[in-house]
């Protein structure tokens, strides 16, 4: 892809996607009042396999 293809392509795609900042807030909210009633349970598979992918992603940086 030619730059100028690329700026119109993210340019198409922060249209569709819309404010991410908006979105996070709203994602991090969620997250917080789930976490705050004591209902969120996470899956140890996920968190382990996540763990070591940010270890792995840091030794081979």
């Amino acid at each position: 892809m030619k730059t100028p293809d690329i700026a119109r392509e993210f340019l198409r795609l922060q249209a569709e996607v819309g404010d991410v900042d908006t979105l996070r807030e709203a994602k991090v909210s969620g997250l917080q009042a789930v976490v705050e009633s004591g209902e969120y349970r996470a899956e140890l598979h996920d968190v382990a396999r996540k763990l070591l992918q940010e270890i792995l992603g840091q030794i081979l940086g």
